[in-house]
């Protein structure tokens, strides 16, 4: 697993790696959506709009069935809704334990569901008594619901099923609609003598009767609809219509059949479903082999829906629903429209395709990690991924969403505290039930307030920053005269049950902390206090000015070895009269970076820097850089706005913000990205058992080249040596077999050429490596393990035993 780097017998680390083949890369940062969410896990059958509350406030909900368990992340087996104005997903349990076959709305509202008898819903379900077992639903010019079994027709009114009928040889009806006028309309197939044939057949309140010539032997019907006009359409997969060659939709006008214009399929084609627009125009879906599998007639012409469902097999569209903004949401069985990727749901507005459920509904404004994993993200939304979440949620380590009691203001900062509890704030007052004013803890369980938390002249105070200290106490920043009722101007400290001043304070909003290596804290915002000074510093004592900066609003701090890197909109001296950057170093303000504001900045480990913001460069706008040095390079151009960025230990980083798609990717407020090139880290092996325990080799920090490669072995020897060997090469020795005072079945795994020996402290030892900044590196990999020898106060050898090996690759942002 670790020979993909050449061989070496240099025992010196810089010659090692110059001995290393090239293995150049085209790398960089992917962006991905965050898709578990998105769309139903199985293919959708039908589909139809619900409203709660009818002429209320609310919007329509759309109600999609079919073979499915999962909608929008939520556990919803066979059938859900989905809010059309926030894309919040809810779930449903099905009527029966049936498959849902048909969905239409009455008049009154209701939702009738065919799933082997027929079911109401409006909030709760209703069986209707008497149902047949049908497998179509229409609803009758008075408002009945009728229903197709068989080849028999039923309607319900009020609130009672009685039998039509059937029209004279029908075998299999297939679909049902009712007419203006009354009549009622079944397609399927009949039956005369030996002939088997597919045709159209009226109820006219009296009698059945087949119209016009019907549709020739072998043809198969789909569905109906009625337009504007009365005329009725007919879909499915046919070839001929009243003997005039009319291919796969025909047209009937009261007395006759007709095509419609310049309509032509291919013999493998069918016409699934259809639907009017609010416009007067018809959409018509199916598995169509055009551009798409969704076709709009308009004006007597057919067009495209926007950007194409593949036409291959076997994806096809079942089911579809105009909504009355004019959107367009079809449900069926594919996995992509155009570019994006949606799980058998997509929506058009505006002749554009997306998937149902993109993103945040809203924008994201900042996002922290928990030490167990999860991401908290806060701003201002109303859903994240089609879970609803009132500013503020959490993603677990499944990729889940959850929404949080609500916040009744924007979320403008969250920060995770030391016990896995995290903080956040913002220009609140509520959260929950609690009263936060600008500032609440989540402790698991449910918010609580930090004592009255923050006030200015009377309103509730607004936090814009939060850096949580070691010791468990918060510096809070942001715009407020008070801090638990005592005078604390824009910036307070919170000991974990009190509020304190920090001095006099700054003179105007605090926007960014950072604390430096010896716990100095730094403080960013508008304020101009200091000597005209925008960033300041604490001394435990005072405020005190940071050097000489550039001039503007600090929006984001981050310490950078030594450096301290400022984030914001300035102006000062250099070749050009605005930037977003500013650097100390050695006591000496260097502005860099393009004109713009930069909101948010990480630090990479090959120590290049991530920043994000809104930036105008010579060739466009940009919303993402990569820093090296004081040159800036673009990770994603246009109209963009990055307001949050999280790293994770395996390099992958989510970026959140206000945007609609970020790069290639249609997904809005929030994105994950990982590097092309990323770096890994592979367990080989077991470790065996010493006197302090397994021997466990874990990576605490992965090979990026430009960066410094850790790794953790525990289970290490009171007294003794940890020896951390690498190579190239893998090996499998039994280390008995080297030393006889190796434990039964420890294994030596790596081929040795380098060893460096570390002193264990309390069973613990950990291994650097620091890779050189060379592309060549990119790609190769080589191995690590530890061997634990023991010794007695005498040094003599007791025990020897080892741990897993890692094979590691080396990578690059």
């Amino acid at each position: 697993m670790c020979e993909s780097m050449r061989r070496s017998s240099l025992p010196v680390v810089s010659l090692w790696f110059a001995s290393l083949a090239p293995a150049v890369a085209q790398c960089g940062i992917a962006f991905n959506a965050l898709l578990p969410a998105n769309g139903v896990d199985g293919e959708v059958i039908a589909a139809a709009t619900w409203d709660v509350d009818g002429a209320g406030p609310l919007s329509p909900e759309v109600v999609v069935a079919g073979n499915f368990t999962r909608a929008g992340g939520l556990q919803s087996p066979g059938i859900a809704r989905w809010r059309t104005s926030s894309g919040v997903w809810s779930t449903m349990s099905p009527p029966s334990g049936a498959a849902i076959t048909a969905m239409v709305t009455l008049p009154n509202g209701d939702l009738a569901v065919a799933a082997g008898g027929v079911h109401l819903w409006n909030g709760t379900w209703t069986t209707t008594s008497g149902a047949p077992a049908a497998t179509a639903l229409a609803v009758a010019g008075n408002g009945d619901l009728l229903a197709v079994a068989g080849a028999s027709v039923h309607r319900r009114s009020a609130g009672v099923w009685q039998s039509i009928g059937a029209p004279a040889g029908a075998s299999l009806l297939r679909t049902i609609v009712g007419m203006p006028n009354g009549d009622i309309m079944v397609a399927g197939f009949f039956q005369v003598g030996s002939i088997s044939f597919g045709s159209v057949a009226r109820f006219d309140g009296t009698s059945w009767s087949v119209i016009g010539p019907g549709i020739n032997s072998g043809d198969e019907f789909r569905c109906m609809l009625v337009r504007p006009n009365g005329d009725l359409w007919v879909g499915g997969r046919f070839f001929d219509a009243g003997g005039l060659g009319i291919n796969r939709i025909a047209r009937w006008n009261g007395s006759s059949w007709s095509a419609l214009p310049s309509f032509s399929a291919a013999s493998a084609a069918t016409v699934l479903a259809m639907s009017n627009l609010p416009n007067g125009a018809a959409v018509v879906v199916g598995a169509l082999p055009f551009a798409d599998h969704a076709q709009v007639f308009q004006n007597g012409a057919w067009s495209s829906l926007g950007v194409p469902v593949p036409p291959s097999q076997p994806n096809q569209v079942n089911a579809v629903v105009a909504l009355p903004d004019g959107g367009v949401v079809i449900g069926g069985n594919f996995t992509t429209v155009g570019a994006a990727t949606v799980g058998n749901l997509a929506l058009a507005r505006a002749g554009s395709w997306s998937p149902l459920w993109s993103g945040v509904a809203g924008d994201v404004d900042a996002a922290v990690l928990l030490g167990d994993g999860r991401l908290v993200v806060t701003g201002e939304f109303s859903s994240l991924f089609g879970v609803a979440a009132s500013r503020i949620g959490i993603r677990g380590t499944d990729g889940s969403w959850t929404g949080l009691p609500a916040l009744d203001g924007r979320g403008l900062a969250v920060a995770a505290g030391a016990a896995g509890e995290f903080y956040v704030g913002g220009s609140f007052v509520t959260a929950g039930t609690q009263v936060g004013n600008g500032i609440a803890r989540w402790d698991g369980a449910g918010w609580q307030p930090l004592g009255t938390g923050l006030a200015s002249f009377g309103a509730p105070g607004v936090v814009r920053a939060l850096l949580p200290l070691p010791g468990g106490e918060v510096i809070v920043g942001g715009s407020f005269q008070s801090a638990g009722g005592a005078p604390a101007q824009n910036v307070a400290r919170w000991n974990g049950s009190a509020w304190s001043a920090l001095g006099p304070g700054l003179g105007g909003a605090v926007r960014a902390l950072a604390r430096l290596p010896d716990g100095t804290i730094v403080a960013g915002g508008d304020f101009n206090s200091l000597a005209g000074q925008f960033v300041s510093r604490w001394n435990g004592s005072s405020w005190q000015p940071y050097g000489t900066p550039p001039s503007g609003a600090v929006r984001a701090l981050v310490v950078d070895g030594a450096d301290l890197i400022l984030g914001g909109s300035f102006s000062g001296p250099g070749p050009q009269p605005n930037y977003s950057l500013g650097r100390s170093s050695a006591g000496a303000w260097i502005p860099f970076g393009p004109a713009g504001a930069a909101s948010t900045i990480v630090r990479l480990p090959d120590a290049s820097l991530l920043v994000g913001g809104a930036f105008q460069l010579p060739a466009g706008s940009a919303g993402l850089l990569r820093v090296q040095g004081q040159s800036a390079s673009v990770v994603a151009a246009g109209s963009v706005e990055v307001r949050a960025l999280v790293l994770q230990a395996s390099g992958q980083l989510f970026v959140g913000g206000a945007f609609g798609s970020i790069g290639s990717v249609v997904s809005s407020g929030l994105v994950r990205a990982a590097p092309v090139c990323a770096a890994n880290a592979v367990v080989v092996g077991a470790g065996c058992t010493g006197s302090g325990g397994p021997n466990v080799l874990a990576s605490l920090a992965l090979p990026w080249i430009g960066a410094t490669s850790v790794a953790r072995a525990s289970g290490m020897p009171a007294t003794g040596i940890a020896a951390f060997v690498r190579g190239v090469a893998s090996a499998d020795v039994l280390l008995s077999s080297l030393l006889p005072q190796a434990g039964a079945g420890c294994r030596l795994r790596v081929d040795p050429l380098l060893l460096d020996a570390v002193v264990p402290a309390a069973g613990v030892a950990v291994g650097q490596l620091v890779l050189p900044n060379d592309i060549a590196l990119i790609g190769q990999s080589f191995c690590e393990q530890v061997v634990a020898l023991e010794l007695d106060p005498q040094a003599n050898l007791l025990t020897v035993t080892a741990t897993n090996a890692l094979s590691l690759t080396i990578g690059s942002f």
